[in-house]
């Protein structure tokens, strides 16, 4: 499907060529305070489960748990979008990503958590989806990997340095001081989001028939790279649940310098792997993306030495940087102006099966295996969307070179 500049409804010939706004950049700034708000917790939270008096399989239940939420509503959320429009959402996942965090400090005990963990995870459902889409609706048509990059950029940045800040905060402090901390980042998020003006909702073709209502749910077309990245979210949602303990196990130190060299250097990797897939195609950076991101699961196994350690989140930046980018760059092609907001809810959906099954299957996993043999696991899957890929992209592209061309 060929995508057009008319595609957006925001895009002129005047402004086709321009990436930087003052909208874009307040959607970079408020994804950057709305997604540190829950990474500022990523090293720690397992750790206040165990003071909770918590089992290996119960982080798995607390860290899923954010992704359940989203499981049910996101697909909802992307229709709603296109009924309502997107302030609505960004506003609503600002405004749980202020009051969640600061409600952990009265959880009496683990199951108190995880309903609590449940309800933060609604603003994980509103807040990207909505967001993406307006980075899709503001960038300009031959710039949208790289607006797709730095939309990643100011995620990477906020899991480069709020992780090792989180924890730096809970040693000082308490949990108390970071949980209120990381409803301060939702605050600021909230303020920010609500000073972006939202374009006009693109309106469905006059001729378009109305499909069932899973098709207007789940976007048929974002599914193909949809689910190759399915394959890549369970990495981190094994890293998020198991890398702090992995670390206690075997003495490497502060479990956030591996999400901040990881975010440094997603960081530097999005700045040139968006450009580079608009310029010579989206597989040449999702292939060594999702082939490096396994990699370093397939090195974490062996990491018992913190320059090993390192090196996987080095080589787990990279390939998180360029996977992400590419697919989700992917899915914008492949989904036109009015169906953005189900296709890129579809896209973040696999966050949510990846991310809590991620935790959820890992952790009772974990609690007959060790550590080492979980990260290996969601190497293996990753290796699996990397072949998945390859093979269907290969028939796709066959299949285009046997098309007939049409009658002139």
């Amino acid at each position: 499907m060929q995508t057009t500049v008319q595609d957006s409804p925001i895009v002129t010939k005047a402004t086709a060529e321009r990436l930087w706004s003052p909208n874009l950049l307040l959607t970079y700034l408020a994804t950057f305070a709305s997604f540190g708000s829950h990474m500022i917790l990523l090293s720690t939270l397992p750790l206040y489960v165990l003071e909770k008096g918590g089992a290996a399989w119960q982080i798995g239940l607390v860290i899923g748990a954010f992704n359940l939420a989203p499981l049910f509503l996101r697909p909802l959320v992307g229709w709603w979008i296109s009924k309502w429009g997107k302030k609505p959402f960004l506003l609503l996942g600002c405004l749980i990503f202020s009051f969640s965090p600061a409600s952990f400090i009265l959880a009496g005990n683990v199951l108190h958590l995880t309903v609590l963990r449940l309800f933060q995870g609604i603003g994980i459902a509103a807040f990207p989806t909505a967001a993406t889409t307006l980075v899709a609706d503001f960038a300009p048509v031959k710039r949208r990997g790289e607006a797709v990059g730095y939309y990643g950029m100011f995620i990477a940045l906020s899991q480069a340095l709020l992780p090792a800040l989180g924890f730096f905060i809970l040693t000082t402090w308490n949990f108390s001081v970071l949980f209120l901390s990381s409803a301060g980042l939702g605050l600021i998020s909230l303020a920010l989001s609500s000073r972006i003006q939202v374009p006009p909702l693109a309106s469905s073709p006059p001729a378009q028939k109305r499909g069932t209502i899973l098709q207007s749910l789940i976007n048929r077309r974002a599914l193909f790279p949809s689910l190759v990245f399915l394959s890549f979210t369970i990495t981190f949602g094994g890293l998020a649940a198991f890398l702090p303990l992995l670390t206690v196990e075997r003495g490497l130190g502060n479990p956030g310098l591996y999400f901040a060299i990881q975010g440094f250097v997603t960081i530097v990797v999005r700045s040139v792997a968006g450009t580079l897939s608009d310029r010579r195609g989206r597989s040449v950076v999702i292939i060594p993306g999702l082939a490096t991101a396994a990699t370093a699961m397939y090195i974490l196994v062996m990491a018992s030495s913190l320059p090993v350690f390192l090196a996987s989140a080095f080589l787990y930046g990279i390939g998180f940087g360029a996977a992400q980018t590419g697919l989700m760059a992917l899915t914008i092609d492949r989904v036109p102006a009015h169906e953005r907001p189900s296709g890129m809810a579809t896209f973040q959906w696999m966050w949510d099966i990846g991310g809590s099954s991620g935790a959820i299957f890992l952790g009772f996993l974990a609690a007959s295996v060790s550590f080492a043999v979980v990260f290996g696991i969601t190497g293996s899957l990753t290796t699996i969307g990397l072949i998945s890929y390859l093979v269907i992209s290969y028939r796709q592209a066959r299949a285009n070179r046997k098309a007939p061309l049409p009658a002139s």
